[in-house]
């Protein structure tokens, strides 16, 4: 166990290693005739087949994965913007959580051993085996704009998506998600954990300051301000 963020609070549980959108605006050119012309789409994403082999190349074993696959996804319902603002809130979250491991080093190991999962910290973590490479994907079903790609995973069941075309550029659409990744969890559910994520969001990053400042000698003090400041209770508490 790296550490403990998977078991500090309900949304850190619902942690994915997931797909979201983000749409690239065109930057607009000083001369006006350079402002009418169609933009040049990236050929990485200028048809399904070449968008699915970019996305085959991004190791999913590397923490360049989220920051990669964030820009290939594409909202298409008021419910997708929806899921991608948990999406992104979890990538945040995750990241401010990085940020306390980094600040309190081993005490912020522990802390999660002894505190939250009950402990005692073992004295020698396991070794992780090597994570196996995912084969490539490949295109199952191609109609006009829409397309269905399948990736097989190297373990067991595969990772299924849907693609879309808009204007000239290929997306995954956010209908993955919707059908496949996020089909067991209700709106209202969403609704929930997207509420705790984005406020304990907002008050991580007002602890910044205070954190640098020294402020907090323990993981516990942190969180027991956290929980102060969230109104909810702290990962000890639960």
């Amino acid at each position: 166990m790296s550490y403990f963020r998977s078991n500090v609070g309900r949304s850190r549980k619902l942690l994915l290693i997931v797909i979201v959108l983000l749409l690239n605006a065109c930057g607009s050119s000083e001369s006006e005739e350079a402002a009418t012309q169609t933009p040049t789409v990236d050929p990485r994403f200028a048809t399904a087949e070449s968008l699915i082999e970019y996305y085959s190349s991004i190791d999913k074993t590397s923490t360049e994965y989220l920051s990669r696959s964030i820009e290939l996804y594409y909202a298409e319902t008021p419910l997708q913007e929806k899921i991608y603002r948990y999406f992104k809130s979890a990538v945040i979250h995750a990241d401010l959580h990085n940020e306390l491991k980094d600040y309190f080093g081993e005490a912020f190991e522990r802390y999660g051993w002894e505190e939250v999962l009950g402990g005692p910290m073992p004295t020698e973590i396991k070794e992780t085996p090597p994570t196996k490479r995912w084969p490539p994907a490949t295109i199952t079903e191609h109609n006009g704009d829409r397309a269905k790609a399948v990736q097989k995973s190297p373990y067991s069941g595969s990772e299924k998506m849907r693609l879309v075309k808009v204007g000239t550029r290929w997306w995954f659409s956010g209908y993955t998600w919707e059908y496949d990744e996020m089909k067991n969890m209700s709106e209202e559910a969403l609704d929930t954990v997207l509420a705790h994520n984005e406020k304990e969001i907002i008050a991580m990053k007002q602890l910044r300051v205070r954190l640098k400042a020294g402020e907090f000698k323990t993981p516990r003090e942190y969180y027991d301000e956290l929980s102060r400041l969230t109104g909810e209770p702290a990962p000890h508490d639960q």
